[in-house]
Order: structure tokens, then sequence, then C-alpha cells
């Protein structure tokens, strides 16, 4: 019931503008441009791109099966972080967990974002953004877009507690 309460929000979210723009016959998104970002063809007005468009079978794919632009660093990702309570000198006070992974995100994002990273409207407006003006506009970033709570158990004013804390713990990275 849990899982299914988190999930929701996701499973219910409108139409997203990429879905909505590769669905109009006005706007032919560019599937090559993933490759060629800073060329100057690029510079033009998007509308007028008619390159064929395969984005079928990359949505589903893993970030990490998915040809990199960037050879500098892989996509956008969830990667391991430990943390250990008694590194903090926490671990008088905290009972359990002693560690927990809580993950975090890193990795860079396509240009320009697909679904696949769950992206807002607003990091799809700044990735085209990105495409067309390189120089001026950041890359969107590699985030946590759904985290889970955590259980805890410790002291406080010299009773012992467990408590459930909210966003604790990395479910999903994606660029927003």
């Amino acid at each position: 019931m849990v899982v299914f309460t988190r999930q929701n929000p996701t499973s219910q979210r409108a139409p997203t503008l990429i879905r909505t723009a590769e669905h109009s016959k006005y706007v032919q998104l560019d599937s090559s441009s993933r490759r060629s970002g800073r060329s100057k063809r690029h510079q033009q007005n998007y509308h007028h791109h008619h390159a064929h468009h395969q984005r079928k079978g990359v949505a589903g794919a893993a970030p990490a099966s998915k040809p990199s632009e960037d050879n500098k660093s892989p996509l956008c990702r969830k990667v391991d972080m430990w943390v250990d309570f008694e590194k903090f000198g926490w671990s008088e006070w905290i009972v359990y967990p002693k560690r927990y992974n809580a993950f975090r995100c890193e990795g860079s994002c396509p240009t320009p974002v697909d679904e696949t990273f769950t992206p807002t409207n607003h990091a799809y407006m700044q990735s085209l953004l990105k495409l067309h003006h390189p120089d001026k506009v950041p890359c969107v970033s590699c985030v946590p877009t759904r985290l889970a709570p955590l259980s805890m158990l410790y002291f406080e004013n010299g009773k012992m507690v467990m408590r459930h804390h909210e966003n604790m713990i990395v479910e999903e990275c994606g660029c927003h």
C-alpha cells in the first residue's frame, strides 16, 4: 500500500510537453542532435528539423545502455552513498540503523532530455535552449526525483522512540 501511494503521482502525471511535442505534426524532434549537440545546424529553429525521430525503444532502456553523447561521464543514474552515523559521532543516540545507503544521483543529462529521465516541462525547455544556445544556458542537473522514508530508532528525552523520517533515501534520479 505504501509503495502504491508513493508511485501513484508518477503514473497519473499529466501528459508532458515532450510527449505532446512528439505527437505534433509541426515539431520534429531530432534524435541525431543528441550526438552532435555542438554543431552549427542545431542553432536553427528546431521546427525545421525533419530528421527521422527514433525515440521508440529508447524510453524503456536503462540509462547505461543508451549511447552516451558525452564520453566524459555516464548518463544520470543512482549510485551508492553510505551514511555511517558512527563517523558523525551520532551512534550514541541512534540505535538503528547504525549505517544506511542513502544513494545519490550523478552523471550527465542528454540534450535535449527525454522521458527516460522524467524531466519537468521546465527542464525540457531548458534542455532545448541548451541545444540552441550552448554558451548561454547551463545543462539540466541530475537530481533525486523520488525519495523514500527511513524508520529510525533513537533516544529522545531519555526514551527510545521509533520515527519515520521522510526523504532519506534516493529511489529515482532524473534530469531537472
